[in-house]
């Protein structure tokens, strides 16, 4: 059911403290917008439940499981919710950071298949998440591109934050959110377990992960059909073709770790999110280090020539491929050296020209992976020796790198 005409919010003020400032999509259970947290003077998302909802039972607990969920656990790869309101005037509504970005869904749906080093760089950081929250008790049990969102900071591109707890399943919760016989999640990503009614666990997400790794190398998810229950019948038959079927150029190591997780058996599949991390990241990491050249999405602004940072996607190993320790240690010791570089260039600047500037910070060690983390050091330290600004006539400020 699609929302109401007097549903639009936008101009309203919601719990006297949150100004709506405009519609940013529509779901299902609600309607999401941007708006102003007053007290704070800070940009927010808003999620409101549509009015013909706001006093179904079921529909009022997802919104508060969502809450709870993702509320309760402070992960970087996590959409933080800072507030969930039942004001008595109006529909319930919660409150979360405003994320800049486009769904996995949306880059699919435009570009059809991803590299497989960046669809693995993306779902490394979605099991980091899950491993925080099946740590939690907390199974999210709708993963799905759509709920996958993909921001960039600090110039790194494809950080993830999970959305869309609205399912999950709390430990220690007798709550149900479905009538008897219903089903929770969406067809094309459920497990058999979940399509059965069995119990599940963490690793019914680590499934639906690899059916989302098995969509962005193929295109489409491997039981995918227009009629759900052929969707669903699918699934229990395993009647799919398999991935390096559907995509021959595939590393045939890294189809292995998604059928794997794709596996019928839960006790077949990865036996927790850290294991099928551990296993994702050749692909990451990549024998053949950063492409630093992916395009940007069609129709975005170039940056400008202070503002450029490079685009970083890791670029997997070829099945025969394997990192060569000798060249790693040969990248280290350049890194090292132009740290010593850059050391001593920004002593003399401090001696000669006055005490140096305050230090630019690099972004959140836990939201870039080892790869990038290298690539953003060696970024900052290359723009101080071959960036320079002038301080004085003949005088160079080794220090004092462009802002980004």
């Amino acid at each position: 059911m699609s929302e109401a005409p007097g549903d639009d919010r936008t101009g309203s003020t919601l719990g006297e403290r949150y100004h709506v400032d405009r519609r940013l999509a529509g779901g299902g259970m609600g309607v999401v917008y941007e708006a102003t947290d007053t007290r704070l003077g800070r940009k927010v998302a808003v999620k409101v439940v549509h009015s013909h909802y706001a006093h179904d039972a079921r529909i009022l607990e997802r919104f508060r499981r969502e809450a709870e969920a993702a509320g309760g656990l402070e992960h970087p790869h996590i959409v933080q919710i800072t507030d969930f309101l039942e004001p008595p005037e109006g529909p319930p509504f919660l409150v979360m950071e405003l994320l800049q970005g486009e769904s996995l869904a949306d880059v699919i749906k435009r570009e059809r298949t991803l590299p497989a080093g960046r669809a693995a760089f993306i779902a490394w950081q979605v099991l980091d998440a899950l491993g925080a929250a099946h740590a939690a008790g907390i199974v999210h049990r709708d993963l799905k591109p759509a709920n996958i969102f993909l921001t960039t900071i600090a110039g790194v591109h494809d950080v993830v934050k999970l959305v869309d707890f609205g399912v999950a399943q709390l430990r220690g919760s007798t709550k149900k959110l479905t009538l008897l016989g219903d089903m929770i999640g969406t067809p094309s990503f459920m497990s058999p377990e979940q399509v059965t009614g069995e119990p599940v666990d963490g690793r019914t997400d680590l499934y639906s992960l690899g059916v989302v790794l098995y969509g962005c190398l193929v295109g489409t998810p491997p039981f995918w059909s227009e009629d759900p229950n052929e969707t669903l019948r699918r699934v229990l038959k395993r009647e799919y073709k398999p991935l390096l079927e559907a995509a021959p150029e595939v590393d045939p190591a890294l189809a292995a770790v998604i059928e794997r997780a794709l596996s019928a058996r839960a006790d077949d599949r990865y036996s927790a999110a850290a294991e099928m991390r551990s296993a994702l990241t050749p692909w990451v990491e990549g024998a053949g280090g950063l492409d630093l050249h992916r395009a940007e999405p069609e129709g975005a602004a170039p940056p400008s020539a202070t503002d450029a940072a490079p685009t970083v996607t890791a670029v997997p190993p070829s099945a025969a491929q394997t990192p060569d320790p000798a060249s790693n240690r040969g990248v280290w010791l350049a890194v090292l050296a132009a740290v010593v570089a850059a050391a001593l260039l920004y002593a003399s600047a401090e001696v000669l020209g006055g005490p140096a500037p305050a230090r630019r910070e690099v972004p959140p060690r836990e939201l870039l992976s080892p790869a990038q983390r290298r690539f953003v050091l060696g970024a900052h330290v290359t723009r101080g020796l071959l960036l320079p600004n002038t301080r004085d006539a003949g005088t160079m400020d080794a220090s004092a790198a462009p802002d980004r």
